[in-house]
């Protein structure tokens, strides 16, 4: 009875480190969100499975034939690299995620994309005659790591001429696109985790409007999901 009680000990303190490193894997987004409860409802039964089994064990110790409590503990003896392997899909491939479209956390990122992410196409502060404010911000880990931020606003002529100016200047070697009605874009494209990810500037002089956007793909067949800026139907064009 000791030594089972003693396994039981061992196997709870493996299920304890496993819920520290979730719980650390929670606090590792800025804002975070789940995408599948059901996945992480399994990756936390795994994570707990070598400690929920080590107690069915010893509460059926007592009454239990002795074939039963050997399967239990065969069970046991397998669930424990079940267990360290769901935390490597905690690690790399979380059932959560890093989203806002709260204007007040106008690029305040997650620390991956503050140290990896160019967003210099993003006017630092929100220009003083902006209307129409949306903002979009997703960041998250499935084996690599992805983000997709947005910016739409209109703006007075002073500040759409000084915005455009300034990416001129800024991205002097950009693909421009000229769009219906009166829309043309500067797209950049940078290196991003040995491949590419993109960066756009959408102006309309119709109504003097902007979009910026960053994404990992233009199409979301790298990582799955369509970026938010064609979600939203920001441009009408076919080279997208």
């Amino acid at each position: 009875m000791i030594k089972r009680n003693i396994l039981c000990v061992f196997l709870s303190i493996i299920a304890v480190i496993n819920l520290y490193f979730i719980v650390l894997q929670f606090f590792s987004f800025r804002y975070t969100n789940v995408y599948n409860w059901g996945y992480l409802i399994i990756l936390l039964l795994f994570a707990a499975l070598p400690s929920i089994l080590s107690g069915v064990c010893v509460a059926i110790s007592r009454f239990a034939k002795k074939y039963v409590i050997a399967l239990v503990c065969v069970l046991i003896v397998f669930s424990i690299p079940v267990s360290m392997w769901s935390m490597f899909f905690w690690k790399f491939c979380p059932p959560l995620y890093s989203q806002t479209d709260d204007i007040n956390n106008y690029l305040k990122t997650d620390k991956y994309v503050e140290e990896c992410s160019p967003l210099g196409i993003f006017p630092d502060e929100i220009p003083a005659s902006a209307r129409n404010t949306e903002y979009f911000y997703r960041y998250r880990h499935m084996v690599e790591a992805d983000y997709d931020i947005y910016l739409k606003l209109n703006l007075s002529k002073s500040d759409f001429d000084a915005e455009r100016n300034r990416i001129k200047a800024e991205y002097p070697d950009a693909e421009i696109v000229d769009m219906k009605n009166s829309t043309e874009e500067y797209r950049v494209k940078y290196e991003h985790n040995m491949s590419y990810s993109y960066k756009l500037a959408i102006f309309n002089e119709s109504d003097y409007s902007v979009v910026y956007t960053v994404s990992y793909s233009l199409e979301g067949d790298t990582v799955g999901d369509v970026p938010y800026f064609k979600e939203a139907n920001i441009s009408d064009t076919e080279n997208l």
